[in-house]
């Protein structure tokens, strides 16, 4: 039988979590988390940190991306925090 509560990475399972219910026959729903070894983030931070059009914030979420008509660019992001901070 599947879980219908969500696993943390730890395997831990997130009091409010709830998975959908889908029929396991057909689909098994799981969530992954990666993340890169420690330190290797440097070189990216300091790139970011000297580029003109690139604005970085931690701990936001991309809630919708708009893109050019032949998607071949993000032209427009939405952005919002857990406590219900919205930004564009």
């Amino acid at each position: 039988m599947i879980s219908t509560r969500a696993r943390g990475a730890s395997g831990s399972q997130h009091r409010r979590a709830r998975l959908l219910p889908f029929d396991p026959e057909k689909l098994i729903p799981s969530v992954y988390q990666f993340s890169r070894p420690p330190g290797s983030a440097e070189p990216t931070r300091e790139a970011i940190g000297e580029a003109d059009r690139v604005r970085c914030f931690t701990n936001a979420n991309v809630l919708k991306l708009a893109t050019s008509p032949d998607a071949g660019r993000v032209t427009h992001v939405e952005v919002g925090h857990v406590a219900g901070n919205r930004f564009a």
